[in-house]
């Protein structure tokens, strides 16, 4: 009977396609991390092979559905050569490798698995707060979301006295609507402008400041705030600058005015075209993988906290429920139907504070589980199936010899000449998010922005870069071979 029921097993499980979403905000490191992980499954690193597993071939597939490839190849070359990181993510990818398993205990079991992984610019996260939401239920949405944000209490008093000067009869494409409808798209880049100088992660529609074609208005850090205002304004509110849309104050989003029903249309099309085809993607995901650049949040103030919860909160609340079903039935049921099995929050740019025999690590981990845990918990995972994890998926820095309150990392000046190896003492992470009226914006630097580069190794196909927790996440995401 036991041999039947092993056949079965195999027969059953044998082949499995798991879907993986990797999110998160700008800047976190997601093309680092895929880049790195497909490094090491493709070099069959037997850290990254579940326990007692090891795998025996692995295979990048070019079919990649609606998405784009992954720039796997581009990527790697990219920071192999060792004195730059890879270009950010600029528009939704997917990344499919085919795995084969054996047991290490030469039992003969075989395992396939495929990972698809999606890379989402992290730009478009805010948008799927859209997802499912009519355009009065969005905008009220959104004035919550930003109560604390001063700009954008500003934007709203400014779009009411333009509404309030807007005749009632006004009539779309009329002179007065045309230019009630110039003036609160305007007040609303001025608001963004406030969000992108603030280090806001709430940037919505996403295209203000990542084209459909994927080219973006420059980093906040990148431009004098002139330049800034003059890119916001050239950019796109919709889904083409035939089609712009702005929230409106909820009162007014809900009237019946030319301007709502115009707003609430465009919105509309926005929705269908760029949001729900990416948001129907991470609805039917098996495993969530969402990564928080901690330092990067500690170093931007409590507004970057508030932005960051809330995307943290949206993308978690659109997975799937876990299936609770027990027997074979819930076997079933588990291998065919839509729900997140894993969920797995990573604290990325782990090698940018101090070893973890100084805790300094742990604390990222904690500081990660403080913001997000809650909205975690509201997923109801089985135990053993959420995750906190600290990551680096290319190890830039080590331990000084000689200090052991500082790093040492390859580092390149503004003008791109050779990499030189430099020391420096990195921040310490707190052990607790500060409190607002003694949180110092500034305060934890990240280093690359100071020019720290991937370190030198072999440029080898078959040898992967140095990380460091990568392979834990790896284990999770392939997920138990029974």
């Amino acid at each position: 009977m036991s041999s039947i029921l092993d056949r079965l097993e195999e027969t059953l499980l044998s082949r499995r396609t798991v879907r993986v979403a990797v999110c998160g905000a700008g800047n976190c490191g997601k093309t680092v991390f895929l880049t790195s992980l497909l490094n090491h499954l493709l070099c069959r690193d037997p850290d990254f092979a579940p326990e007692g597993w090891r795998v025996v071939r692995a295979d990048l597939d070019a079919a990649t559905g609606p998405f784009p490839p992954f720039p796997y190849h581009p990527s790697r070359a990219t920071f192999a050569a060792g004195d730059r990181w890879p270009a950010k993510t600029k528009g939704a990818s997917l990344a499919r490798i085919a795995l084969r398993l054996e047991r290490a205990d030469g039992r003969g079991w075989r395992r396939e698995r495929t990972l698809e992984l999606l890379d989402l610019p992290g730009e478009r996260v805010p948008d799927l707060s859209m997802r499912r939401r009519p355009y009065p239920e969005w905008c009220r949405a959104l004035a919550d979301a930003l109560a604390d944000a001063p700009s954008y209490g500003v934007y709203l008093s400014r779009c009411r006295a333009v509404l309030d000067a807007l005749p009632a009869d006004a009539g779309a494409g009329s002179e007065s609507f045309l230019a009630a409808r110039a003036a609160v798209l305007s007040a609303y880049r001025e608001h963004l402008l406030a969000s992108l100088r603030s280090y806001s992660p709430i940037v919505v529609p996403s295209v203000a400041i990542l084209a459909q074609d994927g080219s973006t208005v420059p980093s906040r850090r990148g431009l004098p705030e002139a330049e800034l205002r003059a890119e916001l304004a050239a950019a796109p509110l919709g889904a083409d600058a035939e089609r712009p849309f702005a929230p409106l104050p909820p009162e007014a989003a809900a009237g019946g005015s030319a301007l709502a029903r115009a707003f609430a249309a465009n919105y509309r099309s926005y929705v269908r075209e760029t949001v729900d085809p990416i948001a129907a993607w991470l609805e039917s995901a098996d495993r969530l993988c969402y990564l928080v650049d901690v330092l990067g949040v500690l170093n931007a103030g409590p507004q970057a906290y508030n932005g960051a919860q809330r995307m943290g909160r949206t993308v978690l609340g659109m997975m799937p429920a876990p299936n609770r079903s027990n027997g074979l039935l819930g076997l079933l049921t588990g291998l065919f139907s839509m729900h997140v099995d894993d969920a797995i929050l990573v604290a990325t740019k782990a090698d940018c504070v101090l070893p973890e025999g100084d805790g300094q690590r742990n604390r990222l981990a904690g500081l990660l589980e403080r913001m997000l845990g809650p909205a975690l918990d509201e997923i109801e995972l089985p135990p053993g199936r959420r995750h906190v994890c600290v990551c680096a998926a290319v190890r830039s820095t080590d331990p000084d010899p000689d200090d052991p309150r500082a790093l040492v990392g390859r580092f390149v000046d503004a003008a791109g000449g050779t990499p030189a190896y430099l020391r420096f003492r990195p921040a310490e992470p707190p052990a607790r998010w500060p409190a607002s009226a003694q949180w110092t914006a500034g305060g934890f630097p990240d280093p690359s922005e100071s020019g720290l580069v991937p370190p030198a190794f072999d440029a080898r196909q078959d040898e992967a870069p140095p990380q460091i927790g990568l392979g834990r996440i790896a284990r999770i995401l392939l997920g138990s071979m029974r």
